[in-house]
């Protein structure tokens, strides 16, 4: 071994010679081959990463099938739930060699969240096809804490765990983490954490004399007393693996050339001829003078910026470091405080006592640096200066972006919505809907028949099929016999390609949905799920999506959509389906809600959906009963060449839906609204609700943040500047209405209005604070 095999960063190839083995590896080797899960959260540069490419051989050795994923690679400032969980797949594609088109099958199951389909990769490809134990080391975990999906990850390894006692399949999987956190950053829902089940937490301490021995190794031939050298260089550097490292290295150069004794053997030895006071002198001329500008590779930097991570939030971490310096020990209580310490790496836990990790430490983050930090500095000027009013505003911005993308405003911005909505002006029925109604009266007249009889159904369809309609859609469920005349009426549904039919997929009310019509094919049905907001308004169009498994309803199309696309067809419009996030009927794009959410969570969004736009009047289409059609007493021409639909309209039967109007309207009602809204944008260019960019969301929204850092910048009376804000938000709101009113857009209009709120008070605070922790002057 030479000083050459001293590495001073990174993880140590497995050929390293001066690799230290601590308890530390068997705990973490022993626990995953007992299939525990593992963790191992440290500070930085205590040689993780070098455990876990150990313990990763060790396991492989043994059988098992290990795979590394490393989060810092996989993470990046926006990376949304689709490109994470697409990476992870990758990463497992790749690690267990499997052969299977990762991309391909990513997007055979769009239909699912990103989350599912990771869950289903894990499942049924991973522990299908890769035999043996498994171990899924997960490192740098502390690169997801910004995610804001990042308890759903932690989520799938408490599944994982669970799922041990109904599947025994998962006995073979277990998982370790590893990274700069502790247990309470990496989840706050203490239910959902996969710390709370049988994990074994691997505790990284320094080397202890007795590990350390083989770097003995790279000082033999330089020094003359290496064990002493060596003894001199762990009580500087508390065995902390980086500092050992580098300064076992630092000492084989400092030797001079090849076989010089630094530390001869003398009668009379002096302090500097003796181990100690040579590794003393190494120490203040290659680390501790000037340590900044030695710093390299980084470590004392990296320690002095995870302390100083804010000028105010750091000021009870430095005086809890404060009282460790002046009282050498503090009891350790594990509170959280104590632990953001101890993930700097600049106290440790020794007996149940936090105190300074090494000399080196209390040498360069002394009393006096401390100090430093603590004290005030001079009060800003009056006028506020720019650079403040830009980071203020692109601070607020990703805030409140952040915050929308998590629902937050989300009740507010429906109140919005559905006031502009009714705002709009009013329009004529739709004539090329009639609506059949089943009314009281109808079913009193039938001598109370209902639900109707199969007979009766088909007596309706065919007084309704002589006046040749172009399509007739049947909302009324017709999943089992209902009096006589079943056979005749499946075998005239057979028959006519005019006639829609409804199911339902599974839902609370009916776990495996309802079923169609036997014998009817996938492309003459259309389901009728409906999706309801947190207010149980119906805001939103389902279009199509993938039927659950299982389901008796089998429909890919919305019963709307089944309807409207045969009808456009009819008409001779193209239909392309190109992509997941477009629709294009004629000229027509419909955006669907996965590329732009806008106030919607990406999580509420899935399938294919756009924003309903109810047609604004009364009465959405001509009606008609059920008797006047049985009793021919209905005008041909409303039915001749018109899409026909049926629905049950009696108060007793209850399906009735909320809408932004504030009012209740029946089933039939909302599908001719959704049908109509389809029609109408392709044929008469009825334009669209829709949802900007994101970029542009948040182009608005910081617009609105930077109108408040202005004000304050430009403006010192406080009277004119309430006078300005009152202003701003009027145009806010007044902006947001005529944009929607004229091109049918919505902007967000509560976050702009907090956004620039809160730009305003932290513009206010900056320009008038007096005090502020000091940065580190040596930056």
């Amino acid at each position: 071994m030479t000083n050459d095999d001293y590495q001073v960063g990174g993880a140590l190839p497995l050929e390293a010679t001066n690799y230290v083995v601590r308890a530390a590896d068997q705990e973490l080797y022993q626990g995953l081959r007992g299939m525990r899960f593992c963790y191992v959260l440290n500070s930085r540069q205590m040689g993780k990463s070098s455990l876990l490419v150990r313990t990763m051989k060790r396991l492989q050795d043994q059988g098992f099938a290990c795979v590394e994923m490393e989060m810092r690679d996989i993470c990046s400032y926006q990376i949304n739930q689709e490109e994470f969980y697409g990476t992870m797949v990758s990463h497992l594609v790749s690690g267990f060699e499997l052969n299977i088109d990762e991309g391909e099958w990513w997007y055979r199951y769009e239909y699912l969240s990103p989350f599912d389909r990771f869950s289903k990769f894990v499942d049924e490809e991973v522990l299908g096809r890769v035999a043996g134990k498994i171990v899924v080391f997960i490192d740098e975990i502390d690169s997801i804490l910004n995610l804001a999906f990042k308890d759903d990850l932690f989520g799938f390894i408490r599944a994982c765990y669970n799922k041990r006692a109904t599947q025994p399949k998962y006995q073979r999987l277990t998982f370790a983490l590893l990274g700069v956190a502790t247990p309470s950053d990496l989840i706050a829902d203490n239910q959902r954490t996969p710390f709370n089940i049988d994990s074994l937490a691997i505790e990284l301490q320094g080397f202890t004399w007795e590990e350390a021995k083989p770097l003995v190794g790279g000082l033999q031939g330089k020094v003359r007393y290496p064990d002493a050298v060596l003894q001199a260089i762990l009580n500087w550097t508390g065995g902390q693996p980086f500092l050992t490292q580098k300064l076992c290295r630092l000492v084989c150069q400092a030797v001079g050339g090849e076989g010089e004794q630094m530390v001869p053997y003398t009668p009379h030895p002096t302090p500097h001829t003796l181990p100690t006071g040579f590794v003393d002198q190494v120490v203040r001329s290659h680390i501790l003078d000037n340590w900044l500008s030695q710093d390299n590779p980084e470590h004392l930097r990296t320690i002095r910026d995870r302390v100083l991570s804010g000028y105010l939030d750091n000021q009870p971490l430095l005086m809890l470091y404060h009282r460790i310096l002046k009282r050498k020990k503090v009891p350790a209580d594990e509170n959280y405080l104590q632990q953001q310490l101890q993930l700097s790496g600049l106290v440790v836990k020794r007996g149940g006592q936090l105190q300074v990790a090494n000399r080196i430490y209390a040498s360069v983050f002394d009393r006096h640096w401390v100090n430093q930090q603590l004290q005030p500095i001079p009060s800003p000027s009056p006028s506020l200066p720019r650079w403040r009013v830009i980071a203020a505003t692109v601070g607020v911005t990703v805030l409140v972006m952040g915050m929308r993308s998590l629902g937050v405003w989300q009740s507010w911005e429906f109140q919005t919505f559905d006031w502009f909505g009714r705002s709009r002006q009013s329009e004529e029925p739709d004539q090329r809907l009639l609506l059949v109604q089943i009314t009281r009266q109808d079913i009193a007249n039938l001598g109370n028949e209902y639900p109707l009889h199969d007979r009766t159904m088909r007596q309706l369809l065919q007084a309704l099929d002589q006046y040749q309609p172009q399509l007739i859609g049947l909302d009324i469920y017709r999943d089992r016999p209902e009096g006589k005349g079943q056979a005749e009426l499946i075998e005239y549904l057979k028959t006519r390609d005019r006639v829609i039919p409804i199911c339902t997929h599974p839902n609370q009310n009916d776990p495996e949905g309802i079923s169609p019509p036997p014998e009817i094919p996938d492309k003459r049905l259309g389901f009728s799920d409906v999706i309801t907001d947190s207010d149980s308004i119906v805001r939103r169009h389902l279009l199509a999506m993938n039927p659950p498994q299982p389901s008796n309803c089998s429909a890919y199309y919305a019963f709307s959509s089944q309807i409207a696309l045969r009808y456009l067809q009819n008409q001779g419009f193209s239909v392309d389906f190109s992509t997941a996030k477009q629709w294009q009927i004629g000229g027509i794009r419909f955006n669907i809600l996965n590329s732009h959410p806008g106030f919607y969570t990406t999580s509420q969004v899935k399938s294919h959906q756009i924003m309903l736009n109810y047609r604004r009047t009364e009465e959405i289409a001509p009606t008609v009963t059920l008797t006047q059609v049985l009793n021919h007493q209905v005008n041909p021409a409303l039915i001749q060449n018109k899409i026909i639909l049926i629905g049950v309209t009696d108060p007793s039967v209850k399906d009735y839906f909320k809408t932004p109007d504030n009012q209740e309207i029946r089933g039939l009602h909302l599908h001719a609204h959704k049908i109509s809204q389809l029609i109408s944008a392709v044929t008469d260019k009825r334009p669209l609700l829709q949802f900007p960019p994101w970029w542009i969301e948040s182009l608005w929204i910081g617009t609105w943040a930077l109108s408040a850092g202005l004000i304050n910048w430009r403006i010192s009376s406080l009277i004119y500047r309430g006078i300005a804000s009152g202003i701003i938000l009027i145009s806010i709101g007044g902006v947001s209405f005529i944009i929607f009113i004229t091109l049918h857009i919505y902007l967000p209009l509560t976050p702009s209005i907090f956004a620039h709120l809160i730009t305003n008070l932290c513009t206010v605070k900056h320009q008038t604070h007096k005090h502020q922790l000091n940065p580190n002057p040596n930056r």
